[in-house]
């Protein structure tokens, strides 16, 4: 997640139109969010509750109320079960964007995950 708010801090115009065609969130809402919010919450709250569908404000409730307890805690919370089939997909939404290969403005962009390999889809050559 910290590499999430760090992509999205270099632009986040960018950051904001993907959230409001993703989610259907005005720019309004998401101007509100981000005060007191980081981007990477913001993202995952608005997963949490398409996931669940249950209005942003519930999960912004939950996040304030656990946040130092981590995303585990508010997403149980919220309904989302360890293990199960929401679980596995909110863990693969917040990976997806922050993988190797994260959308940054409608395109692919490459990058090192973790440190590893070397970001050309080649592998180690002999």
């Amino acid at each position: 997640l910290s590499n999430l708010n760090t992509q999205a801090k270099l632009d986040l115009s960018v950051f904001k139109k993907d959230m409001s065609v993703s989610f259907g969130v005005t720019d309004g809402k998401l101007d509100k969010l981000l005060v007191t919010m980081q981007p990477a919450d913001v993202f995952m709250s608005l997963q949490i509750g398409k996931l669940v569908s249950k209005p942003i404000d519930d999960v912004v409730k939950s996040f304030e109320k656990n946040k130092s307890k981590g995303w585990g805690v508010i997403a149980k919370e919220m309904g989302i079960k360890p293990g199960s089939k929401e679980f596995h997909e909110l863990k693969g939404k917040a990976k997806e964007k922050n993988g190797k290969s994260s959308k940054v403005g409608g395109s692919k962009v490459k990058g090192k995950v973790d440190g590893a390999g070397n970001s050309n889809g080649n592998g180690k050559k002999k």
